[in-house]
């Protein structure tokens, strides 16, 4: 599972152009909570254990043996649901399509795996969304870090859309470097596309230029 010793030349490059959705969860949850689950990672406040929850399966809350019957521990544990109107998408390739394994990577992040779930397309709600989706669990003036480091815990480059990183956010750690890498490597990839572009275009340019000043051409 990717972590902060892992070489950000090692993670998927799919998203980096990606952008977030608009999406209204208390709607959502709503109407159509039968095609939604949520997938959070969970510290449990007696034992410290992570433990998994899912929102349809446990609702609100749940006792800590009841998501895991193989534990004694029968402390509460709060179920985390979207707080902010927005969602990320991604997929979980590198994780063997897990959400259960996906949730724990990020357990200590304020984000869950959101998937739809497969039904009959006239029961799809009026708005088109990706199978697998992050969502945020906590709030921030600024969540651009926990936001790159899910990425890049669950295999990808983080977005540049949140790679302008805010500078006051807690002291220096390996992940916050590793964060800093990974949004360099987004960068560089990212200028290695738009030079692609441009050198494309600028044949195509020359191309039509020769075309214009040559009377045998049509």
């Amino acid at each position: 599972m990717p972590n902060h010793t892992t070489p950000v030349t090692d993670l998927y490059t799919r998203y980096i152009d990606t952008r977030p959705l608009f999406v209204y969860w208390d709607v959502m949850l709503s109407q159509y909570h039968d095609i939604l689950n949520f997938y959070s990672g969970v510290k449990c406040p007696e034992c410290g254990k992570i433990v998994v929850v899912e929102s349809l399966r446990h609702g609100h809350s749940a006792a800590h043996n009841e998501i895991a019957p193989d534990s004694d521990c029968d402390a509460e544990i709060l179920v985390p649901t979207p707080m902010y109107n927005a969602a990320y998408p991604i997929d979980l390739l590198p994780l063997n399509n897990s959400p259960e394994d996906a949730a724990a990577a990020i357990a200590d992040l304020p984000l869950c795996i959101a998937v739809t779930n497969i039904c009959p397309e006239d029961e799809y709600p009026p708005v088109e969304l990706p199978e697998v989706m992050l969502a945020l669990t906590g709030a921030g003036m600024d969540m651009s870090w926990e936001i790159c480091l899910a990425y890049m815990r669950l295999g990808y480059l983080p977005p540049l859309e949140f790679c302008n990183l805010p500078k006051l956010s807690g002291p220096p750690s390996p992940d916050k470097a590793w964060v800093i890498k990974g949004c360099f490597r987004a960068a560089a990839v990212m200028k290695g596309r738009i030079s692609s572009i441009e050198l494309s275009l600028r044949n195509v340019k020359d191309y039509y230029d020769h075309a214009a000043n040559s009377p045998d051409l049509d």
